[in-house]
């Protein structure tokens, strides 16, 4: 049983800073050096987890008495905890006391925050399938409407990646028949050395330039000025993006999805190959806009025929705002806008959290009432 006790409690109205009691049962911790930490964690799902903290408040006392009380303004505290797919979100308190050379005496508990509660009737059943849909298309369709130019940027693309990738190939076979050098292989727990980062790099490069071609059927850019995003307002595509179509077009699908994304990191690999692997993945989305129009004509601008008004109410109800510990750690808030048409690859462009007021998901919007 620890020897520090904290309670906590909240005063009476909404604003009032929540109130710390702590209780110091040892007598040889009076007259001591204390400080009571306010500290947000992510906290990653896996065998190998590489976690995340921050202190976002810390107040240094002396302990005169077995009792100390202290008040933290709402201001300074986190506005909610949150369980995910791949990470928690915790926050905590914790009371250490200057008793000790190396281990002093620590007690720490769960900080005292009200449920962020969300709805679920506009939920997309899968979040990562809602922005990550499959992408069917027909090679021969998308090849048929390349220019000679871009067949010959594709073609060019896909030697380097070959020449790239067989010429990294011959070296794996020289260092594993010749040399006992460890530089030219993919080690046994999965770690790339020169040879596999070599022929990774090559096919990547070609896959990237290969999607690149392909999606040139549209000319899909993000407006300069794009608006915040806020409830109780409706918006436009024509507002978000710009688009022509390079060629006539049937059945082309616009879709909006917003969606909340889970950030963090895991360790991979074991001695000096031992790396952070970072991770983005969507764990509550919403789709905002779902149209399909019969037919788009060659050189015409693709987001007029898409003026339906888009209403963005439902996410501040369903999804989690940004909340993000570090550039690699937390929670974000990520826009795709996407043109699907029967037989042409897919093309995505996104918006993230700056877009969004985080305090737009704290409140009850008049669209939640019900009278």
């Amino acid at each position: 049983m620890s020897d520090i006790h904290i309670s906590q409690d909240f005063g009476r109205y909404a604003s009032d800073p929540l109130r710390f009691h702590v209780e110091f049962s040892k007598d040889d911790h009076i007259g001591r050096n204390a400080k009571l930490e306010i500290i947000s964690r992510v906290n990653v799902k896996d065998s190998d987890p590489a976690n995340a903290s921050r202190t976002l408040h810390t107040e240094n006392f002396n302990i005169t008495s077995k009792r100390f009380e202290t008040t933290v303004p709402k201001a300074l505290l986190p506005e909610f905890a949150y369980r995910g797919k791949k990470i928690d979100l915790q926050h905590v308190v914790r009371v250490t006391v200057d008793d000790a050379i190396f281990f002093d005496s620590k007690s720490e508990a769960d900080l005292l925050i009200p449920a962020l509660e969300r709805e679920g009737s506009s939920l997309e059943p899968d979040a990562e399938k809602a922005m990550e849909p499959k992408d069917v298309y027909s090679l021969i369709r998308n090849l048929s409407v390349l220019s000679l130019q871009q067949k010959l940027a594709m073609i060019g693309a896909f030697v380097v990646g070959i020449l790239g990738a067989v010429g990294n190939f011959l070296l794996y076979i020289y260092d594993a028949m010749i040399t006992t050098s460890p530089l030219y292989y993919v080690s046994s727990d999965g770690t790339m050395t020169a040879t596999g980062m070599g022929a990774f790099a090559g096919m990547a490069g070609f896959y990237m330039a290969y999607k690149r071609i392909l999606r040139s059927y549209i000319s899909v850019s993000l407006r300069k000025n794009i608006p915040m995003i806020e409830p109780g307002r409706d918006y436009r595509l024509e507002e978000f993006i710009t688009a022509k179509s390079n060629i006539d077009l049937q059945n082309l699908t616009a879709q909006v999805v917003v969606a909340t994304v889970e950030k963090g990191q895991y360790w991979r690999g074991s001695g000096t190959r031992r790396r952070r692997v970072e991770f983005s993945i969507p764990s509550r989305a919403v789709m905002v806009l779902d149209k399909t129009v019969s037919r788009v004509p060659k050189n015409a601008p693709v987001e007029s025929y898409f003026s339906d008004r888009i209403s963005f109410d439902d996410i501040f109800t369903h999804l989690y705002p940004h909340s993000m510990l570090s550039s690699t750690h937390g929670l974000s808030v990520t826009v795709e806008f996407r043109l699907m048409s029967d037989d042409y690859a897919d093309i995505e462009r996104h918006i993230g959290s700056k877009y969004f007021d985080p305090d737009d998901f704290m409140v009850p919007h008049e669209t939640d009432q019900v009278s």
